[in-house]
């Protein structure tokens, strides 16, 4: 009879120990919990701007394309001004 009385208050001290120990979790998980909801927004920020990034990026390397173009357009009409200058003053002075 003892011997299960001693039993029996080992294993009310297990659950004792056992229920401080879930309670102590309980503040870890909870905060765990927390910071997995926050880095879920700071997720869901970051898609945003990833978003916008590559629109960004998007629209930089299509004006890149435009001065490009802009910029051989205004090559083409200065060696054709160069060249119609040249050519005809030559000619002027050819018939001279």
């Amino acid at each position: 009879m003892v011997k299960i009385e001693q039993s029996i208050n080992q294993l009310l001290e297990l659950m004792e120990l056992l229920s401080r120990e879930i309670v102590q979790q309980e503040r870890v998980i909870q905060d765990i919990e927390d910071k997995t909801e926050t880095a879920a927004g700071h997720l869901g920020q970051a898609n945003t701007q990833i978003e916008k990034s590559t629109a960004s990026a998007l629209r930089a390397r299509k004006l890149k394309w435009w001065c490009f173009f802009i910029c051989v357009l205004i090559v083409v009409i200065i060696a054709v001004i160069v060249g119609v200058y040249f050519g005809v003053t030559k000619a002027a002075s050819g018939n001279k």
